[in-house]
């Protein structure tokens, strides 16, 4: 291998790369180490949304994805974190309807998206990712009426599903995610790791 004309070539594609480290040097890292990844403020991000559209994509979506996909995914994602959707979450939550809501939406938003694909006479396969995601979500939510927290190996040992499955599941809901502790776990939204009598 010609490394002198690798290190050319990746010189030359490299100059957004230098100039956002060297304008972080610039500025400095603040140094305020947060306890928690909290997806209900994180979705507000556009680059959060796309992480969640990504992994569902990719869990639940078989080799001959098709564009499509993606887009009603990223349709789907875009409903569950609007900002209307997500100040009825935060009444709800503040209501004491703690983490129940979340739940409601996003299985409200999966059976709209599997009628429509049954109106407009799409093929089963094309509805199955989103009854997967519900089936999952049905039991992410049955796991989490007795817990308010829980390490990610509990959740999956009980629920039997994949945390591939889980995890983007899990942030589109809007829970918190605690990762700075000996060993990580996810808090349902409404529920704080301190607060949670099963954490």
């Amino acid at each position: 291998m010609d490394e002198k004309k690798l290190h050319s070539l990746i010189n030359r594609d490299s100059e957004d790369l230098l100039y956002v480290i060297r304008e972080v040097g610039k500025r400095g890292v603040p140094e305020n180490e947060l306890v928690v990844d909290d997806f209900q403020v994180l979705l507000s991000r556009k680059e959060f949304r796309d992480l969640v559209v990504g992994e569902l994509y990719e869990a639940y979506f078989l080799p001959e994805r098709h564009e499509s996909d993606w887009q009603i995914l990223r349709e789907l994602v875009t409903i569950v974190t609007s900002e209307r959707i997500r100040e009825f979450v935060a009444l709800a939550v503040v209501g004491g309807v703690i983490g129940n809501t979340a739940f409601a939406v996003l299985r409200a938003v999966l059976s709209r998206i599997i009628a429509e694909m049954r109106k407009a006479k799409l093929p089963s396969s094309k509805r199955q990712p989103f009854h997967g995601m519900r089936k999952d979500l049905d039991g992410i939510e049955g796991f989490f009426r007795n817990n308010g927290c829980a390490k990610i190996v509990e959740i999956e040992s009980t629920t039997e599903i994949p945390r591939e499955r889980l995890y983007p599941l899990l942030k589109l809901l809007g829970f918190k995610h605690y990762r700075r502790q000996r060993v990580c776990h996810w808090c349902k939204p409404g529920v704080t790791a301190h607060g949670a009598a099963n954490s």
